[in-house]
């Protein structure tokens, strides 16, 4: 994405604002109010500001919600919103207010630059909108600020109290009291001022703010445990607590969405008396014997709060989302809150077109729960999972871009995704595994490898080289890295960085990693070729082959025999390697201290389909993931069941790949050459059952049907016009 550098046309007549006229102990967690009143006569057709913060805002006109933004990025190429705001004004008196949101710390979707700032041009009617002096500043009221850490990835616990905070301060008829003031002129600091430095323009869509409700799944009597009242993390509570599960009306509800929801939590609470105090925690799963909450007690992600109310109706809606399945409320003094729990959605709005349709309900359920993973990890980024993190882990990425492409052409995310990752880069070329982010444990050799191959997998998709030619540099100084650490062999574990690998054992990293590199730099050797890149392609070649000539492949792990195969280096090897390593591997069960997880069984399935493992890859994936059935998931999870714990994702898109395999061997549409031009139609499909499909391309939907009745077998498919069969 090219930068803008024309700040006057971006931001005419408009200044960063800020409020370091007040100066707290600490920056965390801190929230500020902005607010802007204007006349208008009339209401044109359209009305298009450009709106930003540093790090996130909550824009209101004239009451309404408009959105939230904008989205992650680094302050040297800060991302911005272009919103149309004419539906929201009227004639007579309008105001905008925003509730900018300011970490104050780094986390791994925020690098922390030390200072916050709200951004906001346009113009009405000639009136300027323009965040300039007019503007009104203060300290949102109500926030008990930096009480703790949901998740040491993403965001804090959220306290607030109602008794002071304003439900009505971004109403046009809200009068503002002593505690707003003007900003001063030297606050004021034009666009372009460091840290952001310039600014890129959001180019795929806002997310969706459809309003979810849950049901009530259980209530009981709530026994607090001692000292609660003292202002401590949630989970130092909730460990303190007991619920009895006895269906009464007297203390504790949960409240369930029926799967994962992602968006900003709304609590209406009306209460009897001033100063009650209700406790809140979201979580994603429930014990599979009792049926109750399965409750993360460590501290490590715990998602909740505690609210303060005053007599009568008081709403609270959270400033970030987080994503969870389900609420449990906890009236902590009165015994007779009347709680009604919401959820503003904001997932990614992805155009699917795919569909997968059979009388299996086996199948039918893994698909479902792979979809609605998939949907519910895409919001700004592709994310590991909503809950936990919100990390965009490019490992997890570029599985999840796949996915993708089984149910939609969008390739904005992915794009996206480049970005943020090469534009901070280490000074050895390696890139951070998860971005944007500057921690050091967050540099992974092997996820700089696979943004190698993310690169050709774009290119595989769409026949674009442009992604390459973009991120060229990133890519090559990356392959340098690869050949430094290389020259005498393979690559070591470098004890400096943190090698994920799948949580390899020791023994199993070093060979799977440097054939994951192999993999990423023969793609990126026939991208510069393509592009007449020669000082590219030669270096990948070298490297990749002073690699391949020091493997031993002695007693390979199944990640090592994946990536060998799917380099397509090492075809002598493949008859012994189905026989002894693919084959038992798919017939066994997931445990084991070498079987790969869910999400590197991508690469394994990826790689047995190379070789001819059909039928077995589809019997495996129907076990494997027909166990999450079982459990009642309604999302893939981060780890196979046996290995759950409370702290564990319920909702991990790295798992949701069984998509890929029931499009390419259940319903045979295989892509055959780049950019969907050939395909292969070899369809495995259901026995005794028909399945019917729809699947995205280029060129059009490519739409099957696949009959095994007895008698009746019969398979078609239609291709659109660009597309031929191989």
């Amino acid at each position: 994405m090219a930068l803008s550098l024309g700040f006057e046309n971006i931001f005419p007549d408009a200044f960063w604002l800020n409020n370091n006229a007040v100066m707290p102990s600490y920056e965390q967690d801190r929230r500020i109010h902005f607010r802007r009143e204007f006349e208008l006569d009339s209401v044109p057709a359209e009305v298009r500001i450009n709106i930003t913060a540093d790090a996130r805002y909550t824009l209101f006109i004239n009451g309404q919600w408009v959105g939230h933004g904008p989205a992650r990025g680094v302050q040297e190429m800060w991302p911005y919103d272009e919103i149309d705001i004419a539906g929201f004004l009227k004639p007579g008196k309008n105001v905008i207010a925003a509730l900018v949101y300011h970490y104050g710390s780094s986390n791994y979707t925020y690098i922390y630059a030390g200072i916050h700032g709200f951004l906001l041009a346009g113009s009405v009617n000639g009136i300027n909108l323009g965040t300039n002096q007019e503007w009104l500043i203060r300290e949102a009221p109500g926030y008990i600020r930096a009480v703790g850490r949901c998740a040491s990835q993403y965001a804090y616990l959220e306290y607030f109290d109602c008794r002071k905070g304003e439900s009505d301060w971004m109403m046009p008829d809200y009068q503002c009291g002593g505690d707003w003031r003007h900003p001063e002129e030297h606050s004021l600091r034009m666009p372009g001022a460091a840290p952001w430095t310039d600014f890129v323009k959001r180019y795929f869509p806002m997310p969706s703010m459809q309003i979810l409700y849950p049901v009530l799944r259980e209530q009981g009597k709530l026994v607090s445990g001692e000292n609660w009242r003292e202002l401590k993390r949630l989970h130092e509570y909730l460990s303190a607590d007991q619920f009895i599960w006895d269906g009464s009306d007297n203390g504790v509800k949960v409240f369930d969405f029926g799967g994962e929801v992602v968006g900003h939590l709304i609590l209406e609470i009306e209460s009897p008396e001033d100063g009650a105090v209700l406790d809140y925690c979201c979580f994603e799963a429930f014990h599979k014997e009792s049926g109750h909450p399965l409750l993360n007690l460590k501290g490590s992600s715990t998602y909740g709060g505690r609210i303060y109310l005053k007599k009568g109706m008081n709403k609270h809606e959270l400033t970030m989302p987080w994503g969870f399945r389900a609420v449990m409320t906890l009236d902590r003094t009165c015994g007779n809150l009347k709680i009604a729990p919401a959820i503003r959605e904001t997932v990614y709005p992805m155009d699917i077109t795919a569909e997968f349709k059979t009388d299996d309900e086996r199948l039918s359920g893994i698909w479902k729960i792979c979809l609605e993973t998939q949907k519910h990890c895409m919001y700004d980024a592709y994310m590991d999972g909503p809950w936990r993190e919100f990390a965009q882990w490019w490992g997890d990425a570029l599985v999840q871009a796949v996915n993708t492409f089984v149910l939609s052409t969008d390739d904005r995310l992915l794009v996206r995704g480049h970005e943020i990752v090469a534009a901070r880069t280490l000074p050895n070329g390696l890139t951070y595994g998860v971005a944007p982010a500057v921690s050091p444990s967050a540099v992974l050799p092997d996820y700089s490898a696979i943004f190698l191959i993310s690169l050709y997998s774009h290119y595989w998709q769409t026949g674009s080289t442009e992604l390459y030619t973009r991120h060229r540099d990133t890519a090559y100084n990356i392959v340098k890295f690869f050949d430094r650490e290389s020259a005498e062999g393979m690559m070591p574990v470098d004890k400096r960085y943190w090698f994920f690998v799948d949580w390899c054992r020791d023994l199993d990293k070093e060979e799977t990693y440097n054939l994951i590199a192999v993999c990423g730099m023969d793609k990126i050797a026939e991208l510069a070729t393509l592009t007449g890149d020669t000082e590219v392609a030669e270096l990948c070649k070298k490297c990749a082959d002073r690699i391949c000539g020091s493997l031993k492949f002695a007693d390979p792990a199944p990640h090592a025999v994946a990536m060998a195969i799917i380099s397509g280096r090492f075809t002598q090897f493949h008859k012994k390697w189905k026989d002894e390593v693919m084959l038992p591997l798919l017939a066994s069960d997931h445990q084991g201290p070498r079987r790969p997880s869910c999400y590197f069984m991508y690469y394994v399935f990826e790689a047995a389909k190379i070789i001819g493992c059909d039928r077995e890859i589809i019997d495996a994936i129907t076990r494997w993931w027909g166990e999450m059935l079982d459990m009642g998931l309604t999302n893939t999870p981060e780890h196979w069941p046996e290995n759950f714990s409370a702290g564990n994702s319920r909702c991990h898109a790295w798992s949701a790949h069984p998509m890929v395999f029931f499009r390419d061997i259940i319903c045979g549409v295989r892509q055959k050459s780049v950019n969907w031009q050939t395909v292969e139609f070899k369809p495995l499909g259901v026995p005794g059952k028909v399945v019917s499909g729809t699947f995205p391309t280029p060129h059009g939907d490519i739409k099957v049907t696949i009959d095994r009745r007895p008698g009746m077998e019969q398979d078609t498919v239609t291709l659109p016009s660009g597309i031929t069969r191989a």
